[in-house]
Parts: C-alpha cells; structure tokens; sequence
C-alpha cells in the first residue's frame, strides 16, 4: 500500500493519501473523515451552520421495523413491515399494513414505533401527526379525516377519525382493511 502523508511537526498524520485508494483526513490523532468505494465514512458529527452541538448531525440511521398493535388487533404477517430514516432526533416513518384480526373492533394502534416519542412538554414533541390512507376500511359515514399521532413518552401510533364537530374518536380495528402512513416525529434516543 503506497501512500503520502502531511503530518505535524510532532509526526501526527494530518492527511493520508494512498494511490487508487483512499484518503483520509485526521484531527489530534484521530481519523474523522475516509473516503472509500461507496462514498465516505465519517467519525464524530457532521456541523452544519456554525460550531456548536445544536447543529451537529451525529446519527443517521434507517431500516424497517415489523408493526404490532395494541388491544389484541393483529396484522397479516406479510403485511406489517415499515420503514423509518433516524437523522438526529427526527424519525420518518412509513408503512403500509393490513388487518387480518380487529378483535371485535377493538382501537387500532400500533405499539412499537422503532424509537421513543419525545415527551418534553412541547406541543410538537407530545402530538405529532401524520398522513394516512385507507382501502378496505368501515369508517363511520360522517367522518372528516383519518389522522394518525405518535404521542409523546411512548412507542405508539395512534389513528382516529375526525368529525365536522371539531370532536375526535379512536379508529376501530377492521378486519381486512388496508393503512398506509407517512410522518415524522421526535425522540430522545
């Protein structure tokens, strides 16, 4: 492996170049950033901004998680995989699910989001919407809107029908019908 680097006047390496290969750039001894193949790996935070923690972005992670529900309401098990995108505390998540047991009707709600709901006392931090769609679904036949809410200090997702009266009520559980949400909210983790 040829490569060339500036170093201190201590010997510490500052940038590491190697021939048809990487680079990689140092700080007090300690690789931060590399390049490789696919892009670049970067060790520590990434300071948009200004240079202070409140605008350091130091975790970006995304995956799928499969949905359960609360209240004994199952889902068809090749039908309950979701999406989510973690960049800092902001979490987008997604999916798209189908009831194969409402227990009765019981309240639909999934109970494990991928990461806790902040619950900081802030308005935005304890009700945090999202978008929904439905297919297959019996809705009472005055309602407004299908919402869905992750609320604050837990893992679940909510969703409620909204009336003309401004009045709100949980969404019953109904056997063969379809959800599909999109929608971001804020955790601690």
């Amino acid at each position: 492996d040829r490569w060339i680097e500036l170093q201190s006047s201590d010997g510490e390496p500052h940038v590491r170049c190697a021939a048809n290969s990487y680079v990689k750039l140092y700080h007090d001894n300690s690789q931060k950033l590399e390049t490789i193949a696919t892009g670049i790996n970067i060790t520590g935070g990434i300071r948009l901004g200004g240079n202070n923690a409140a605008n350091e972005i130091d975790d970006y992670e995304e995956g799928t998680w499969t949905a359960t529900c609360a209240n004994s309401v199952t889902l068809e098990s090749n039908k309950d995989l979701c999406q989510y995108i973690k960049i800092g505390s902001l979490v987008w998540i997604s999916g798209a699910v189908q009831v194969d047991s409402d227990n009765g009707g019981a309240d639909f709600t999934i109970n494990n989001l991928p990461f806790t709901n902040n619950n900081s006392g802030l308005e935005e931090s304890f009700y945090s919407p999202m978008a929904v769609r439905y297919a297959q679904w019996q809705l009472p036949t005055n309602h407004v809107q299908l919402n869905a809410t992750a609320y604050g200090g837990g893992n679940e997702l909510k969703f409620y029908v909204s009336f003309h009266n401004a009045n709100n009520a949980d969404l019953d559980a109904d056997t063969g019908g379809w959800l599909s949400f999109a929608g971001c909210y804020h955790t601690t983790q």
